[in-house]
């Protein structure tokens, strides 16, 4: 058999993974339906024909080797348990292009199966609790690139005070802080518990950035 390079069911699953609020049910039914499918003596509907019948399934993929169905379903469990199928297939069966256009179809939903299966099995990120204190807030606007030291410091604490709502007089003294040296600002805490914020939303060069300035810290 030759290799496939691209799943063109995990192609299409990803595309509308992106479009649906509930991804998790839409992986666990189309998880269903493939089950169904592949355990099912009914022939495949032709949606090619019928496409209004492809929404009642309520599934992403759709079959296009539409023959043999009983070798399909074959080299889907045989592929599965032994993670190949070539030892089944007879040299007649192999020279024959539509049984082997039946198997390459049937090993790339296998392959799409597991693939569902362990996505379904990754951990949803839990949520992140932000309850930032004054001088974390001032520290992640200054990674976010904040620098406002060519301003006048008060009227920049005043400003950005009266923007995050937070007291003035602070904001001006804990601008004076955030960008170097050891400081009550600039704690291993409180850096700590601004990495956890980009880290939570995998912005890497930050947290990078971040990981270097506590390593510094004595």
């Amino acid at each position: 058999m030759k290799e496939q390079s691209k799943n063109h069911f995990i192609s299409k699953f990803e595309k509308r993974l992106s479009e649906v609020l509930n991804k998790e049910h839409l992986i666990q039914n189309e998880i269903n339906q493939i089950e169904k499918t592949v355990n099912s003596e009914e022939p495949w509907q032709d949606f090619e024909d019928e496409p209004w019948l492809e929404p009642e399934r309520h599934c992403v993929f759709r079959l296009e080797q539409a023959g043999f169905l009983i070798l399909f379903n074959d080299i889907f469990h045989f592929y599965l348990l032994n993670n190949e199928c070539d030892s089944i297939l007879g040299e007649g069966m192999k020279e024959d292009d539509s049984i082997m256009a039946t198997v390459e179809e049937a090993v790339l939903f296998a392959d799409y199966y597991t693939w569902l299966k362990s996505l379904k099995n990754v951990p949803a990120k839990s949520k992140l609790v932000t309850s930032l204190s004054h001088k974390q807030k001032m520290l992640a606007l200054h990674y976010l690139g904040l620098d406002m030291s060519k301003y006048d410091n008060t009227k920049s604490g005043s400003i950005l005070g009266d923007i995050l709502g937070l007291d003035k007089g602070n904001t001006r003294k804990y601008l004076s802080y955030v960008s170097a040296g050891k400081n009550d600002v600039r704690t291993k805490k409180n850096l700590q518990a601004v990495l956890n914020l980009f880290e939570y939303q995998e912005i890497k060069d930050i947290s990078s950035k971040i990981k270097s300035d506590i390593d510094s810290l004595p």
